[in-house]
């Protein structure tokens, strides 16, 4: 598994990431073509790097294949800026999984301004997971 992979900003895998996040379910390559102007028969391709780093689920639907968030809910929240990488799971058995951030010595997390805005961008008003 890909330990600090995340897809930039505007790629078809952080749109995916990002649909899926609003909208929950999962999604196969037609709609994704339809969606994103993904040619259908690349979309596995394309998608390949996310489901590797557990980003994403591939699952096999008849002959084609569907994708989805992984059994907790992944935030890309600040893929325009490399620098802002931060990577939140929170999985269904509590478990928080965070991958781009800053650690202190108190235990706790420094996060950059931009990635704050980008989580806040993510879900105004509501509790950010």
């Amino acid at each position: 598994m890909l330990t600090s992979y995340a897809p930039r900003a505007g790629t078809i895998p952080a749109r995916v990431i990002q649909h899926l996040t609003a909208k929950g379910g999962k999604i196969n390559a037609a709609q994704i073509a339809q969606l994103f102007g993904a040619n259908p028969a690349s979309v596995a391709t394309l998608l390949k790097l996310s489901v590797e780093a557990g980003l994403l689920n591939a699952s096999k639907a008849g002959v084609a294949y569907e994708w989805s968030l992984p059994d907790g809910v992944v935030t890309q929240s600040a893929m325009a800026d490399p620098a802002d990488q931060l990577v939140i799971t929170a999985w269904p058995d509590g478990e928080i999984t965070l991958k781009g951030y800053t650690p202190n010595a108190d235990d706790g997390i420094t996060l950059s301004p931009g990635q704050i805005a980008r989580i806040a961008m993510h879900r105004p008003g509501a509790r950010v997971v």
